[in-house]
């Protein structure tokens, strides 16, 4: 035979998944700074890095920072200009909505991104939802100051 016979197994199952995502460096986001124990960085894996991967790219403006833009997959949400302007609530809720399901939904462990709650008061938004992911279900949530 002239072409060898190869199998191969394309449904890796979960914590294949989660081994090949490797570890992600743990990051306090309220301090502004990297978990550190007796001076050496912290890092996370599994269910712990995707709370991080979700956190920061939520705290991430899309299409601003030049590192994100090299591989041409997008990274971030695009909240700066709906939360900068005057805008009726329902559609500024419905936008949000799509721009942050959408940005977590690139990341290979996520599966689902649902029951996305707006509460506003004064000029604070915050929202919250659930991520389903590989390893389950985490709930979520940002402030954003909008005009």
């Amino acid at each position: 035979m002239i072409f060898p016979d190869y199998v191969v197994d394309i449904g890796a199952d979960s914590e294949e998944q989660a081994a090949r995502r490797g570890k992600t460096l743990e990051f306090d986001f309220s301090a502004g700074d990297f978990v550190t124990k007796d001076g050496r960085l912290q890092s996370v894996e599994g269910e712990d890095a995707l709370r991080v991967r979700i956190e920061k790219c939520i705290r991430t403006e899309a299409d601003k920072y030049q590192i994100y833009l090299q591989d041409g997959t997008p990274y971030g949400v695009k909240t700066f200009d709906l939360t900068n302007r005057k805008l009726p609530q329902a559609f500024l809720f419905a936008e949000i909505e799509r721009e942050v399901t959408e940005a977590l939904l690139r990341d290979s462990d996520v599966t689902g991104v649902y029951g996305f709650e707006f509460d506003r008061e004064g000029r604070t938004l915050s929202v919250e939802f659930t991520v389903e992911s590989i390893f389950g279900e985490q709930e979520a949530g940002y402030k954003w100051l909008i005009v």
